[in-house]
């Protein structure tokens, strides 16, 4: 069988010889990048599981058409604006030059970026949470109203308000009105990072499913004592013991099943077990709730809901243990104010294996030093593809 170059003249046949090579590379590429993502299944147009589809005519399996309308949440704080440091300020904040936990760059942005590259499928509402603020790069009269702005005064009772504690923040997601009865729930630092199928988040009966460490829960105090021994963060690992010992004094320790450590991904909520929750441990939370900000005895509500799931959920959910704890859900990156540590960070990221999701975990500073990291961090989060974001006349790009 002839080729294209065993025709025409010589002159021809070496032209064709210099183009076939590069040609041939070209084809490769192309053919790996449909497969990776835009990949239909052509007879059925169904999306195939792990891989994205184009964002027209996408049709998921009859099992998981449910899902397309499950609304997503945000929690998200602008904590470099002026008014917002003086109204902490003012009601008994303290914010340090080093204190970085409510610092904006731009992540809400990047992440939604995240969710419309790998989660085509999903066309219902998303909300975001927050106290008097909104994203100066969200256009708020959007025809299509795909993101709404839902303030604390909306959802947290008036007399725990104001609140800068996210542990209380997060105990009242589920009173967003018009929220679907299962939702996802995002930290603005939480981006996808590959294609999802609904499989990757539900299971095929609307149970849930939440991305654990191996680690296990350490549950004796000498366990727990060394272990706030060794971390810096030692209010948040004191309130979060706090919350395991809520668990035991209530399921029994010689009942109490053993936890795991939570990832730092997207977690999937169902508003009735939140209400369960509630009404399970409603004298503790109506005296942590009281904490405007950050104390040792919060309630750290995402393991009290995921410890509620593991021993009540069956009678709440027709959840089994089994069905929601998954293994190999994010990688994490923090970013320091050392921008030669952050470089290796990132080359390291780019070796490990692909995950669905991705935390950046901002530890950087407010001084001269953590200037060019968080132009670091900017230029890596530009990485996250931009999709759509014009012609879905949601955003106005910074």
């Amino acid at each position: 069988m002839k080729t294209p170059m065993d025709f025409g003249t010589s002159k021809d046949k070496a032209l064709h010889r210099r183009l076939w090579g590069p040609a041939l590379v070209i084809f490769v590429f192309v053919l790996g990048y449909l497969r990776l993502y835009v990949w239909n299944d052509r007879t059925t147009n169904i999306l195939v599981p792990g891989r994205v589809a184009s964002f027209d005519n996408i049709v998921l399996e009859p099992e998981w058409e449910w899902a397309r309308n499950t609304s997503i949440v945000y929690t998200w704080v602008n904590g470099s604006e002026p008014e917002f440091r003086k109204r902490r300020t003012s009601d008994g904040g303290q914010i340090t030059g080093g204190d970085s936990l409510d610092t904006d760059d731009d992540e809400l942005l990047y992440s939604l970026r995240s969710i419309w590259k790998h989660i085509p499928w999903h066309t219902g509402k998303i909300y975001i949470v927050t106290q008097n603020q909104i994203p100066t790069w969200l256009k708020t009269s959007n025809p299509r109203q795909v993101i709404k702005i839902v303030d604390h005064n909306n959802i947290i009772p008036g007399e725990y308000l104001p609140t800068y504690n996210s542990n209380v923040i997060d105990s009242y997601l589920h009173l967003i009105p018009g929220l679907t009865d299962i939702f996802l729930y995002f930290n603005d630092d939480v981006f996808v990072s590959s294609p999802l199928h609904p499989s990757d988040l539900f299971t095929a009966e609307c149970g849930l499913k939440l991305f654990v460490e191996r680690l296990t829960i350490p549950i004796s105090e000498t366990q727990q004592r060394l272990f706030i021994d060794g971390v810096k963060d030692k209010a948040y690992w004191r309130a979060f013991f706090s919350t395991v010992q809520l668990m035991e004094d209530t399921f029994g320790a010689r009942d109490m099943k053993p936890l795991r450590l939570l990832q730092h991904t997207s977690h999937a909520f169902h508003r009735g077990a939140i209400e369960r929750v509630h009404h399970l441990w409603i004298d503790e939370f109506r005296t942590a709730h009281k904490n405007k900000f950050r104390e040792d005895d919060d309630i750290i509500f995402i393991y009290a809901y995921y410890g509620y799931l593991a021993h009540r959920g069956w009678d709440c959910c027709n959840l089994t243990q089994e069905a929601f704890e998954t293994e190999g859900g994010g990688n994490r990156i923090s970013f320091l104010d050392d921008t030669t540590l952050n470089a290796r960070a990132i080359e390291k990221l780019r070796g490990q294996r692909r995950a669905k999701f991705l935390n950046t975990n901002d530890m950087m500073g407010y001084g001269a030093d953590a200037h060019d990291a968080r132009e670091q961090l900017r230029d890596f989060l530009e990485m996250i593809p931009e999709v759509l974001l014009l012609s879905l006349n949601l955003l106005s790009l910074p």
